[in-house]
C-alpha cells in the first residue's frame, strides 16, 4: 500500500501502469506461489518423519526447477510486454514504461521464488518467527526508505520504485544462501523444535 502511494505521488501514468503491469505479473506469480505452497507441504512430511536429508534435497530440486519455470514465465512477460500491454491501453507511455517494468522482472523473480520458498521451508520445519522477523525488516528498513529514495528523491519514478523492491531481495539472500549451503544449520533447527514441542 506504502508503495502505491509514492506511485500516486509520481504522477496518475505511473500509477496506471502499475496497476496494469500488476495485472501481467499475477500470472508469474501464480508459478512462485504454488511451487513454495507445494513444496513447503512436502518438506512438513520430510521433517515431520525425521528425514532432513530428503528435506533438504527436496528444497533444492524444487529452487532450481522453480528459478528455471519462473524464468520462462517472466521471459514471456518481457519479449510480448508491448502486445499485452497494448490490449489494456493505448497511450504509448504506459506501454513503453509497462514493457520496461516487465524486463525488470527476469531480475525480480528468480529472488522473489528463492525468498518464498525458503520461508516455506522454514516454516514447515517450524522456523515461522525467523522469516516474519526478517521479512518487517527488509520491507520497512530496505524496501521502503530504498524505493523512496531512488523512485521519489533521485527522480527514477516507477523503475526506481521497482529497482528498491529488487534490492529487497539481497537482505534475506545473505540468510538463506548461508543455510541453504550448510544444511546443518536447517536441520539443528528442526531438531530443536521437534524437542521443544514434543
Amino acid at each position: 500500500m506504502t508503495i502505491i502511494i509514492f506511485d500516486a505521488r509520481i504522477g496518475a501514468t505511473e500509477l496506471a501502469v502499475q496497476s496494469y503491469t500488476m495485472q501481467i505479473m499475477h500470472f508469474v506469480f501464480t508459478f512462485s506461489f504454488a511451487l513454495a505452497f507445494a513444496n513447503e507441504i512436502l518438506l512438513g512430511h520430510h521433517v515431520g518423519a525425521g528425514d532432513f536429508d530428503a528435506a533438504y534435497h527436496r528444497l533444492l530440486r524444487t529452487l532450481k526447477r522453480g528459478i528455471a519455470i519462473v524464468m520462462i514465465a517472466a521471459l514471456s512477460g518481457a519479449l510480448f510486454g508491448q502486445q499485452i500491454l497494448g490490449i489494456f491501453s493505448d497511450d504509448m507511455a504506459v506501454v513503453t514504461m509497462g514493457a520496461l517494468l516487465l524486463k525488470m522482472t527476469l531480475l525480480i523473480e528468480p529472488g522473489r521464488l528463492f525468498n518464498m520458498v525458503m520461508v516455506c521451508g522454514l516454516r514447515a520445519t517450524g522456523d515461522a518467527r525467523f522469516p516474519l522477523k526478517l521479512g518487517v525488516i527488509g520491507m520497512w528498513g530496505w524496501w521502503v526508505p530504498l524505493s523512496w529514495f531512488l523512485g521519489i528523491t533521485l527522480g527514477w519514478g516507477l523503475p526506481g520504485l521497482w529497482a528498491g523492491h529488487d534490492r529487497r531481495r539481497v537482505l534475506p539472500l545473505c540468510h538463506y544462501v548461508p543455510t541453504m549451503v550448510a544444511p546443518g544449520l536447517g536441520t539443528t533447527c528442526s531438531r530443536e523444535s521437534r524437542r521443544r514441542d514434543g
